[in-house]
């Protein structure tokens, strides 16, 4: 029996810097950005709340990166669902450098569109979901995964 794997992580951090988009030499866009998740807890013995936050590599392909280049703004917070890749490049001074990054799948605005919050302080959400391929899982079918297409934008 062959063993299967998985390579999925899902963040919820805030936008780092504004997304840079770009473009291959076929024209499709990529977006790429930082995103911050941060942990507290608790020390034993001090009994002082302690912070930890981690920066992450996220890069975006086709319309995702387009939605994405439109209307992520630094300090947005971000749910992301992708995979985790792992590649080398040289840099200009020829020295090797490594790099994770998170490939989006799926990602969600958690931040209220502005000025369309209602006064409960009620969030809006947009969502990506890839459209799935005949060699790839179906699509999600839950409200919250549905692909997004620019009249859904609640903004």
């Amino acid at each position: 029996m062959a063993s299967k794997s998985l390579n999925k992580a899902m963040l919820i951090g805030h936008v780092g810097k504004d997304p840079e988009v770009r473009y291959t030499g076929a024209g499709k866009a990529v977006a790429s950005f930082t995103m911050a998740t941060s942990d507290s807890w608790k020390d034993k013995t001090s009994g002082e709340t302690m912070e930890k936050t981690d920066w992450h590599n996220i890069v975006a392909f086709e319309k995702a990166a387009e939605i994405i280049g439109e209307y992520v703004k630094k300090g947005k917070k971000m749910y992301i669902e992708g995979r985790i890749q792992n590649r080398s490049y040289d840099d200009k001074d020829g020295n090797k450098r490594y790099i994770s990054e998170i490939i989006v799948d799926q990602f969600l605005f958690l931040d209220s569109a502005a000025g369309s919050a209602s006064n409960s302080g009620e969030q809006r959400a947009s969502s990506y979901a890839k459209p799935a391929t005949s060699a790839s899982k179906p699509a999600p079918t839950h409200e919250y995964d549905s692909p997004v297409v620019e009249d859904d934008l609640p903004f």
